[in-house]
């Protein structure tokens, strides 16, 4: 159990930080007092206190659900915004989603499910690519699809690997050489 201070309000994480600690823009510190406070049923309002866990750990969140308590499940990786695997809708009246990216709203947005930014978010953007002027090597990485995946047609990575191919052949930098696999 760790807790941090933000804006005058203390914010509580319940379950391991090493999920969003490189997401956060303020210390959290461990805290046996509010592990204690936890475990004897002793929790503080909305008005000064935001309890947060991560998706993968709300089961470990044993903050009652009621208005009066602030709960927040933490995005702690990645989700498309047409994202179908869990029912994200089955959560305590009390949860709203903590996302830490625009890109995360979507899901959230698409599923008509309460969500804001977690407002002491770093923010991380994606470098400038800077390219060589001769590329060396390409990478195609394919996505493992096949007959157990209903979202992928193995014959995608197909068309992706002649897609290269056709650039190959139109920019004449490019040299492929075609490896077999083991």
């Amino acid at each position: 159990m760790s807790a941090g201070y933000f804006e005058g309000k203390k914010y509580v994480f319940i379950g391991e930080m090493h999920r969003i600690r490189y997401r956060l823009n303020i210390p959290f510190k461990n805290s046996e007092q509010e592990c204690e406070k936890l475990n004897a049923g002793q929790f503080e309002t909305k008005e000064t206190c935001v309890y947060m866990t991560t998706w993968h750990e709300h089961g470990k969140c044993n903050i009652p659900d009621n208005p009066e308590y602030a709960v927040r499940w933490t995005q702690d990786g990645y989700l498309p915004p047409n994202y179908t695997h869990y029912d994200y809708s089955f959560k305590p009246d009390n949860v709203i989603y903590y996302c830490w990216d625009v890109l995360g709203t979507y899901m959230f947005r698409n599923k008509i499910l309460p969500y804001e930014m977690i407002p002491f978010r770093k923010k991380l953007y994606l470098p400038e690519p800077v390219f060589s002027e001769e590329v060396k090597n390409i990478l195609i990485v394919a996505s493992g699809s096949g007959d157990w995946n209903v979202l992928k047609n193995r014959s995608d990575d197909d068309i992706m690997v002649d897609a290269f191919v056709e650039m190959a052949r139109r920019f004449s930098i490019f040299v492929f050489e075609k490896f077999t696999g083991g």
